[in-house]
């Protein structure tokens, strides 16, 4: 029987003499995931998409509210934004984002 031995650095130098590979870029990623799923039968979930979209349009700072507002506490449809309610939109965002994709279990689906 031969003894497990690591490669020697020395080989494994000489097959990376080249440039570093370059990491998959996003597209190669979805389309073996979607390459990967479309034989399972599965059905895609559309419900976070949904949600997500629809509190982003909603809660964007100055689009039909903005909390805290420029001029008062809370601006109605000015179409203006500051740090703070940028800050304060995209709190209400991620707790009603969980709150309806999580604790609701709102789902979506297709296929």
């Amino acid at each position: 029987s031969t003894p497990d031995t690591p490669l020697s650095s020395t080989s494994t130098h000489a097959q990376n003499s080249g440039p570093a590979p370059r990491p998959p870029s996003p597209l190669s990623v979805l389309a073996v995931a979607r390459i990967g799923s479309a034989g399972g039968g599965s059905m895609a979930d559309w419900g976070p998409v949904v949600v997500g979209v629809v509190l982003f349009v909603l809660l964007s700072p100055g689009l039909l509210c903005e909390l805290p507002g420029t001029h008062r506490h809370v601006d109605f449809g000015g179409f203006h934004t500051n740090g703070k309610a940028i800050f304060v939109h995209t709190l209400i965002f991620f707790a009603a984002f969980t709150i309806l994709t999580l604790a609701l279990h709102v789902h979506i689906y297709t296929g």
